[in-house]
């Protein structure tokens, strides 16, 4: 491995802890919030009195269910740079299949009309 490849690594790693630990974080949050904050949290250009409702406990759900995936989604990436750092060519292609489609919904509905 080159030089410049070994430094493309170490960036790419510290790119995808940054990530991770954004993601990991908002799962947290979601995790801890009820339905109202947790909507909040997620959705933070929109006006939290917007927001806050009395939601079906199935809302909630679903809610916690989101963040878990970005916690889990986090973690594994945050793992993943670890083992990118030390040198795992393997780990290259699982973090990014992890952590890539991860936010791949997001986007496309952010790029999508509004319907």
């Amino acid at each position: 491995m080159t030089d410049a490849q070994a430094t493309a690594l170490k960036i790419a790693t510290v790119l995808w802890v940054i990530w991770g630990l954004v993601h990991a974080f908002a799962g947290v949050i979601v995790l801890t919030s009820g339905a109202s904050s947790g909507f909040a949290a997620i959705a933070d250009v929109v006006d939290p009195a917007a927001l806050a409702a009395e939601y079906h406990p199935a809302v909630g759900g679903l809610l916690k269910q989101h963040g878990w995936n970005l916690m889990w989604f986090g973690v594994a990436t945050i793992i993943g740079g670890v083992l990118i750092w030390r040198g795992n060519i393997t780990t290259i292609w699982v973090t990014g299949m992890v952590g890539g489609p991860a936010d791949l919904a997001t986007c496309c509905s952010s790029i999508s009309p509004a319907t």
